[in-house]
């Protein structure tokens, strides 16, 4: 069956009625085995919610109950897809003593208190209905819809796994090393680097700076003045494909560790929203892509702390501020030096 057979199989109407348990907002958890219903269902409740301009955060979310050699593998596998898709993955872990006897219902048991104590903030009040509605209501007709859109999954797959081996196969040798360098730099893999060297090129001569760079991609504000004062300005339209890359890779780099990127966007979402701190994430790792390639030079790690040994006065006045906001008195004596 071909992917337009199978994507018409599933009508929008049928699409809204599948899901209009779904609240308008808040927060989804999928628990998603990895069997063919689930992982089916997964696809499906991302394509309903990016139809919708507003709706919940879809989780996806993975039970290993640790009974079998390959469940591990099997979870990751579902959180991989998971985040193809644009959604969050939660593996859950079943430790423990496991009984001996009635295995298949007390895995069943800690499936359903695992997915329930993932929920937060007001969801926990909702613990009973969580447990009942994970039972779930999907019938003959149902499984038969998503049996259609796996095997849609399944194809787009092939499909992405054959391009990528073309690419490698025609790749040139100064995309080939330009791929080696921007990889070095935390949240870009292969298929990001590829994605950005596709927009930008290898050769960052045809830009005279790294700010000219970010201004063809729309990665800088947009210059907004008037009556001589300068208002915050949106960013310009640019690349969009670029943009999405590097918002993506910004996302990965965030949620490194002991890293500078790292701490730059905590640095900048505290005051600034997370949206904002990512647009702003992408912006820097843009800057960093132009010197790597313009300087043939892989990334070098300045570390999580290098913005407070960078400004050491500013951090200093920074917290003292917040220590007087507190009602506290601060004097600052430097320390003697140890003998």
């Amino acid at each position: 069956m071909s992917t337009a057979d199978s994507a018409a199989a599933i009508s929008a109407r049928e699409l809204a009625g599948l899901f209009v348990s779904f609240p308008p907002s808040g927060r989804v958890i999928l628990a998603v085995s990895g069997g063919a219903d689930s992982t089916a269902l997964m696809v499906l409740a991302q394509r309903w919610r990016r139809r919708r301009a507003r709706g919940p955060e879809l989780v996806a979310a993975t039970v290993d109950h640790g009974l079998r050699p390959g469940s591990q593998a099997e979870a990751k596998a579902v959180g991989v897809l998971a985040r193809r898709l644009g959604l969050k993955h939660e593996t859950l872990m079943w430790r423990g003593t496991k009984p001996k006897t009635g295995v298949e219902a007390a895995a069943r048991v800690a499936r359903y208190r695992l997915l329930a104590e993932l929920a937060r903030r007001k969801l926990r009040a909702k613990i009973p209905q969580l447990r009942e509605a994970l039972r779930g209501r999907v019938t003959e007709h149902h499984r038969f819809l998503l049996k259609l859109l796996l095997e849609e999954v399944t194809q787009i797959e092939t499909w992405i796994n054959r391009l990528s081996e073309r690419i490698v196969a025609v790749l040139p040798d100064p995309f080939v090393k330009a791929i080696t360098l921007v990889v070095t730099i935390p949240g870009i893999d292969e298929r990001a680097a590829e994605n950005i060297l596709a927009e930008t090129g290898v050769d960052m001569n045809q830009f005279p700076t790294a700010g000219n760079l970010a201004s063809w991609s729309g990665m800088c504000s947009g210059n907004r003045q008037s009556g001589g004062k300068r208002w915050n300005g949106r960013t310009t339209k640019g690349n969009v494909w670029l943009r999405a890359t590097l918002v993506q890779v910004a996302w990965a780099a965030s949620h490194t560790k002991n890293t500078y990127l790292a701490a730059q966007y905590r640095r900048l979402a505290g005051r600034r929203g997370k949206k904002r701190a990512l647009v702003a994430l992408g912006h820097t790792i843009l800057q960093i892509i132009y010197y790597v390639l313009k300087r043939s030079t892989p990334y070098h790690e300045l570390g999580a702390d290098y913005l407070e040994r960078h400004d050491k006065d500013r951090l200093q006045a920074s917290l003292v501020r917040r220590l007087k906001r507190m009602g506290h008195r601060v004097i600052l004596e430097p320390s003697e030096p140890a003998a």
